[in-house]
């Protein structure tokens, strides 16, 4: 990929009083332990089940809001469905009060087709969450099909922030943002630098141009009356994936990783579990200072599939639509 570095296994953070504010607000807000993971999401503006992928315009109606490309013939021939509402969500409110933001991009890198379902936009919600869904489909050229999911790592919500005017820090996750002064000076895109599993995919995501500018503090204001609209009222509609899977690692100082082969379990941080009964599943996974219940996912990854790197691996779409608004 272009930028290919993870953070560093520790950096001190200064704003103290502010990563603690952080963790409550993200504790209480973004990642409730409550039940009924996954029960709602039918009843949209025009009557569209959100519970997955639905057109912008439905009989008619404007949504509101899009999501990307829909699933392709390929991905349903071969028996796997894409949801938004499972236990791979990052709290029962990721789809319930964040709909919007699952977004659907269909690509053709390498010889191989993919389908990644992703959380993400470019609002105070999305920021303010340092963990987002993801999952990642995939149809080798053999034929062999493949499937990964979890929680992809933005970065911390107020130390990874970095505005786009700004050098570029030498270490990921983190989210390039835009604000008022980056704007001014040409600026339009905002980037997300995911970090995944060591067995999974390295993601970049790219939207053009950034709906609200980032200020300071925005995640102790996220109702969206307190958002601040790009001046040019942009509604993200154009994205960019830069997407690689391989086997060599991103630091020299790492060994080489032999991803797993065939059908397994992990937690949704990408630690390797025996099934969906181990013990892990059971426990809490404690990062960042919070604890959040484990959730272990099955993944599969077919023996056909092969390595996609740079360069070859980006593709980029205009999803424009009728009736489009805040937040799409």
């Amino acid at each position: 990929m272009g930028f290919a570095l993870r953070a560093p296994a520790q950096r001190p953070i200064a704003r103290v009083g502010a990563i603690f504010l952080l963790l409550l607000f993200t504790t209480l807000l973004l990642h409730a332990d409550a039940p009924g993971w996954g029960t709602s999401g039918a009843g949209g503006l025009c009557g569209e089940d959100q519970r997955g992928w639905h057109p912008p315009v439905v009989a008619d109606c404007p949504t509101g809001h899009e999501h990307g490309d829909p699933p392709p013939a390929w991905l349903a021939a071969s028996g796997h469905t894409v949801d938004f509402l499972g236990p791979f969500n990052t709290s029962p409110t990721e789809n319930r009060a964040k709909h919007a933001a699952m977004k659907g991009f269909a690509a053709r890198l390498h010889g191989v087709d993919l389908y990644v379902r992703l959380h993400t936009a470019s609002n105070v919600l999305d920021r303010a969450a340092r963990y987002h869904s993801y999952e990642v489909w995939a149809r080798d050229p053999a034929g062999g099909i493949s499937h990964w999911q979890g929680w992809a790592d933005s970065g911390d919500p107020v130390a990874d922030r970095i505005p786009q005017r700004l050098p570029h820090p030498k270490y990921r996750p983190l989210v390039r943002v835009v604000d008022q002064a980056s704007y001014d000076l040409g600026y339009r895109c905002e980037t997300w630098y995911f970090v995944t599993a060591p067995w999974s995919w390295d993601l970049r995501w790219t939207i053009c141009g950034s709906t609200t500018l980032y200020y300071p503090d925005e995640n102790g204001t996220p109702e969206q009356a307190a958002w601040r609209p790009a001046p040019d009222l942009t509604l993200g509609t154009d994205r960019r994936l830069e997407a690689a899977w391989v086997a060599t690692p991103l630091l020299a100082s790492e060994t080489r990783y032999t991803p797993p082969v065939g059908r397994f379990y992990a937690t949704q941080f990408g630690e390797l579990v025996t099934g969906p009964d181990d013990p892990r599943c059971a426990a809490r996974t404690v990062r960042q200072g919070v604890a959040y219940p484990t959730v272990c996912l099955p993944q599969q990854i077919a023996p056909t599939m092969i390595e996609v790197a740079a360069p070859g691996n980006t593709a980029e779409h205009d999803y424009r639509a009728p009736g489009l608004t805040l937040p799409n």
